[in-house]
């Protein structure tokens, strides 16, 4: 299921998800590289009324692709 973050803690993160629900998520199930920030955009699965397997729908952009002043 696709969502948004909506706020994150030390301990967990919160989701809205495409269905309207919010779901929660403990840090250790957020698969991602990189740290969420609230507005990203994530793909979750949910079981037990709790999301898992939290992913970041966000693309990294490397160092370079950056202009230089």
């Amino acid at each position: 299921m696709k969502g948004k973050i909506l706020h994150t803690t030390e301990v967990e993160v919160l989701i809205r998800a495409e269905d309207g629900n919010k779901y929660r998520a403990l840090r250790d199930e957020v698969k991602s590289a990189f740290e969420l920030n609230i507005g990203d955009e994530v793909d979750f699965d949910i079981f037990e009324g709790q999301a898992k397997d939290v992913y970041s729908l966000r693309e990294s952009t490397a160092i370079e692709n950056f202009a230089r002043v």
